[in-house]
């Protein structure tokens, strides 16, 4: 994945041209950025399906506004603004949030082979990281994920979440601060 300030030029143009409704382009924009879009989702969701859903919709809601974006250089921000936006449209249309489980990984939906060890080892644990993260609330764990899952800058975790750099600072802190808490008793028990 290549961050804001790492966009080559040609990468840069190929942006410009899927702003101008280039077909070809906007695949290419698709094939780079659909992988840190569908993480988004299934990290809050652990559902493949749902994930690969709602970051198909991202795309399409791209695709139908992609003159609205102002700066290519900001994309992969302007991106993860449409998901934080659809995710919260799907939350209000389901009005309850279940925790999906890992079907994908226990039937081994991807493969023919049988679940191996270390997909049980990887599935606990995602299980113990996301146990841990629902310690906090929604939107200190979003910081959490899009900072060190997503790999996002501050200034970038900012346009997502329309805050201030303070209030950045302010919840990664706090969830930093939570997150030890809940580790620390985790580790006691």
């Amino acid at each position: 994945m290549e961050t804001n300030d790492r966009l080559n030029q040609p990468f840069e143009e190929l942006i410009e041209k899927a702003s101008r409704m280039d077909e070809e382009a906007f695949t290419r924009v698709y094939q780079e950025y659909t992988a840190p879009i569908f993480h988004f989702f299934f990290l809050r969701l652990r559902d493949r399906t749902l994930a690969e859903d709602l970051a198909q919709i991202v795309f399409l809601k791209a695709w139908e506004n992609i003159r609205q974006l102002q700066e290519v250089e900001k994309i992969l921000a302007w991106l993860f603004k449409i998901a934080r936006n659809t995710l919260i449209d799907y939350w209000r249309k389901k009005k309850e949030i279940n925790v999906p489980d890992f079907s994908a990984l226990e039937s081994g939906a991807d493969s023919t082979e049988p679940l191996r060890p270390e997909d049980l080892d990887l599935k606990m644990l995602i299980e113990e990281i996301w146990e841990v993260l629902e310690g906090i609330n929604e939107e200190q764990r979003e910081v959490i994920v899009l900072r060190f899952f997503e790999g996002m800058s501050p200034k970038e975790i900012e346009e997502i979440m329309g805050k201030s750099s303070t209030a950045v600072r302010s919840l990664q802190y706090r969830a930093l601060t939570k997150l030890k808490k809940v580790l620390l008793r985790k580790i006691n028990k």
